[in-house]
């Protein structure tokens, strides 16, 4: 591990030991928890009555979640974003945030707010908007990040983005991201603080109640024990950003687990790089999956030259990690990575020479114990993340254009099945108003990973330059990523938009 650098007069402090941490005992589903598909209020509600019942919980992870059964799902009535600004130190970097409603058959009534915080005033652009338009508003300089909720019959399919061309103190690079909902537990794989690498937490707060959250870190040596990363308190419709620097400085790679112990709070993470004194890129670093003994890292975006894989272990116990890569060809085992062993509580960095591919990829990993994992690409002035992702069913929404900050061209769709059956994927192109101005039905392999270019020969039929936003469905279950490289490089991983969710439910015997 690369020397460590004194940031803040604390250093991060090792942990002797296994420590647990504080959790909730109300479950929803695993999709939900791992995509992030929560209303506030869902997630309000579970999270008080998880305080409730028990003050600590075992980590949590993929397979302890229940799954959906068409019974206890049910329409939404309610969904909430915290979208960030790209911010590090200081003001923030320009950024855009686009908001839309699925197009469709949905019930009439409801209402939209967006409100900017620090700041009472409605952002009426965002608010306003009918179904299906695309709407699109700047964050301003001194926001640390834009509330968006939805209600009634505007919240069904309501989803929301943030993007920005960051500052050269912010890392200088494109980013692309989807707005947070409020969820009980976040993972973020790649995170850093040095001087290098520096990765801040935007905690926003969406409900009238105050939020509290502790943070969990665990680097290259193990365990992390982070200053004051415990009860982090976030006032009601409030944003803080929390620099993991101020917690635990001189960290090179990182993997961090937020709990959400009380109240409504969306998460998300800024990075940004740096060599020497110039900048090296920025990226609204996803959230990955739950640990999990089967983890597929989707959308590895085309590059010739070496990626890096990261391998976030939290158990108590030595994880033994097989790999296999997806690729438009096949999959194969790459020669001398068959397996890795990644130490307990730590995070392990594994190249992925270029020999791999030059394509774009999914690596597919298996392991004795839960893990989560994300793997970072890197060019010469900016970088992006793939992460562990869930599959999914249903329709998502990509975004084309986002103001200034993300100017039409330059997209790419890749597409990984689940299983051993071939996708058939729909794409809806629609314009500002939400028009649907072309579409295409794409395919892709199973056991592939399928690079899509939607504007290209066979794609959705009209130029970038006229559409805002693509529908992407699919009726099979399915990883897909968005990748941008007009303005730098960034990564999107797709999720459905929120139309039916299964309610809370408290797990047996927790009273």
């Amino acid at each position: 591990m690369s020397p460590k650098k004194r940031l803040s007069p604390q250093k991060s402090r090792r942990k002797a030991g296994g420590r647990r941490v504080k959790d909730q005992v109300v479950e929803t589903t695993s999709a939900a928890l791992a995509l992030g598909a929560h209303s506030g209020r869902l997630v309000f509600g579970a999270v008080v009555v998880a305080a409730l019942l028990l003050g600590v919980g075992e980590l949590r992870t993929a397979s302890d979640e229940p799954a959906v059964t068409g019974t206890s799902a049910q329409e939404i009535s309610t969904v909430a974003y915290g979208c960030p600004a790209f911010v590090q130190r200081g003001a923030s970097s320009a950024t855009t945030v686009a908001v839309t409603s699925l197009p469709g058959d949905f019930p009439d009534g409801g209402t939209r707010e967006a409100l900017r915080l620090p700041g009472t005033g409605p952002v009426a652009a965002l608010a306003e908007s009918p179904r299906g338009a695309w709407a699109t508003a700047l964050t301003g300089r001194r926001a640390r990040a834009l509330l968006v909720e939805a209600s009634g019959g505007r919240a069904p399919g309501t989803v929301a983005f943030s993007a920005s061309v960051a500052d050269a103190t912010d890392g200088g690079g494109a980013t692309v991201g989807a707005c947070p909902r409020p969820a009980p537990e976040r993972w973020f794989v790649g995170a850093g603080s040095t001087a290098q690498r520096r990765t801040a937490l935007v905690l926003t707060n969406t409900s009238s109640n105050p939020g509290v959250v502790d943070v969990s870190m665990y680097g290259t040596a193990g365990e992390v024990d982070g200053v004051g990363a415990t009860g982090i308190v976030v006032e009601p419709q409030t944003s803080r950003v929390v620099r993991l620097e101020q917690l635990a400085a001189g960290e090179t790679e990182m993997a961090v687990r937020v709990v959400v112990r009380r109240g409504a709070v969306a998460v998300a993470a800024t990075d940004a790089s740096s060599v020497g004194t110039a900048a090296a890129g920025s990226e609204l670093l996803p959230p990955s999956a739950l640990p999990s003994n089967t983890v597929t890292v989707a959308g590895v975006p085309a590059h010739r030259a070496s990626r890096t894989l990261l391998v976030a272990n939290p158990s108590e116990r030595t994880a033994t990690v097989s790999l296999s890569i997806a690729t438009n060809d096949g999959v194969f085992t790459p020669t001398g990575l068959e397996s890795i062993d990644v130490a307990p509580q730590a995070v392990t960095s594994v190249t992925l020479p270029a020999s791999i591919s030059a394509r774009a990829y999914s690596v597919r990993m298996t392991s004795d114990v839960p893990v989560t994992a994300s793997v970072r690409t890197t060019t010469g002035s900016d970088h992006a993340y793939a992460v562990a992702a869930m599959p999914w069913e249903g329709t998502a929404v990509m975004p084309v254009s986002i103001g200034s900050s993300l100017r039409p061209g330059g997209a790419a769709l890749l597409v990984a099945p689940e299983g051993e059956a071939a996708a058939q994927v729909r794409l809806t192109a629609h314009d500002e108003s939400g028009a649907e101005v072309g579409s295409a039905d794409l395919a892709a392999a199973a056991g592939s990973t399928t690079s899509l270019d939607p504007f290209g020969r066979g794609g959705v039929g009209v130029s970038a330059a006229r559409v805002s936003y693509l529908t992407v469905s699919s009726d099979t279950p399915v990883r897909a990523t968005a990748v941008y490289t007009a303005r730098g490089l960034a990564a999107l991983p797709l999720a459905p938009a929120p139309v039916r969710e299964a309610a809370p439910v408290v797990r047996p015997g927790a009273l």
